[in-house]
């Protein structure tokens, strides 16, 4: 099963799964502490919009919405 699926559902991903996830972020933590100094304001920013799990839910949910054709036009919404 793929690690996608395991965040989109309820179930839990196995041990081995968890593990590797973990080790990705760990290297994903040291990265970023590596490059702390040479990132713009502009990396600074979308990193936070990344980190920010409320934001990615909300923009989930919206893509899945335009995919179903659920989307009002601007012109309206303006």
């Amino acid at each position: 099963m793929a690690k996608e699926t395991f965040l989109k559902s309820t179930e839990f991903p196995p041990a081995d799964v968890r593990f590797r996830i973990l080790e990705e972020a760990q290297q994903a933590v040291m990265t970023l502490k590596t490059l702390k100094g040479l990132l713009s304001p502009q990396d600074t920013e979308s990193l936070s919009l990344l980190l920010d799990q409320e934001l990615m839910v909300d923009l989930e949910a919206s893509l899945a919405e335009a995919a179903a054709g659920q989307v009002e036009p601007l012109e309206v919404i303006r």
